[in-house]
């Protein structure tokens, strides 16, 4: 299967799903890997140029999540959960005529990989999760808790400011909450904040709140509230026999390595990587050595 070239960000097509059309793009020829995107809320630019690393032995499909970037919005904040996103992986399967595929779940992308791969185990060959999330819970342990741990104990000043804004009834998706939250995100995200790699930003991509909020909830920076709420696909993990790579930075504070190591615990003969000078996204500040292991594993009987 060959389609696409580097370069294809913006030539892909729109597919028909059951919650509206999702936009795709496909490149390079080989197994078929199709990359989860993250967020919630955001497409998938920023993964280009990076993963054009995989294309010249893998077949690459990126895409927008139901309500981001080029695909559809559905009509009902209801539409926006961790299963109807995993119909949109199997539809695109479907689309491609792929029998088995690879799947990458990248950060929130983590848990529709698990969803899917638990709901439909005989159809995929290789399971990735990056910086991944897999349940609530490690939602709520990594996005949510350590994160305010960090800044608490890292940035207090912020920290004392955060807590005046909540005491005087601002929630964690308010502009006056996100101005102070968003100073310290890169140091929150990157192992070299000051120094890091600039991701591909494009417009027609702009993080969309109501998504985020759909999934998380109203108050998303304390608690899952949304439809992610109650997510548990533990008990499916811990029998899944879908060869498994789990993979982290050594200075995620977003996701950090405990949720990989809990994860890598779980499922059946995982193996796990820790790229040591990375944060959140090592496949942007190490790429030689993410992509490497990436190919190796994908590669591999």
């Amino acid at each position: 299967m060959t389609r696409g070239a580097r370069g294809v960000h913006g030539e892909g097509e729109r597919i028909d799903t059951p919650h509206g059309r999702v936009y795709l793009e496909v490149e390079g020829e080989g197994p078929v890997v199709v990359l989860v995107p993250g967020g919630p809320g955001v497409g998938h630019a920023h993964y280009h140029p990076w993963f054009s690393r995989l294309a010249d032995r893998h077949t690459v499909v990126y895409f927008d999540a139901p309500g981001t970037g080029r695909s559809d919005r559905p009509t009902g904040s209801g539409d926006y959960s961790v299963r109807t996103y995993a119909g949109a992986v199997e539809a695109i399967r479907e689309h491609l005529g792929a029998g088995r595929i690879a799947v990458a779940g990248l950060s929130f992308g983590g848990l529709v990989a698990a969803e899917y791969a638990t709901t439909h185990p005989d159809r995929v060959r290789r399971l990735v999760f990056s910086n991944a999330p897999y349940s609530a819970a490690s939602w709520q342990r990594g996005n949510i808790d350590n994160v305010n741990h960090e800044i608490r104990v890292r940035y207090p000043q912020l920290w004392d400011r955060l807590m005046r804004l909540r005491e005087a009834g601002i929630t964690s998706l308010a502009p006056e909450y996100q101005a102070v939250f968003q100073r310290v995100l890169p140091e929150l995200e990157w192992a070299d904040p000051d120094g890091h790699p600039t991701l591909n930003r494009d417009p027609a991509e702009k993080f969309q709140p109501d998504v985020y909020t759909a999934f998380i909830g109203s108050d998303p920076e304390w608690t899952v509230q949304g439809t992610l709420a109650g997510f548990d696909p533990t008990p499916r993990l811990a029998g899944l026999a879908v060869p498994t790579l789990v993979v982290t930075g050594r200075f995620d504070r977003v996701t950090p390595p405990a949720i990989a190591h809990s994860l890598a615990r779980l499922v059946p003969g995982a193996e796990l990587i820790v790229f040591e000078r990375s944060g959140h996204r090592p496949w942007a500040e190490e790429p030689d050595r993410y992509f490497a292991a990436l190919h190796t594993f994908l590669l591999s009987e």
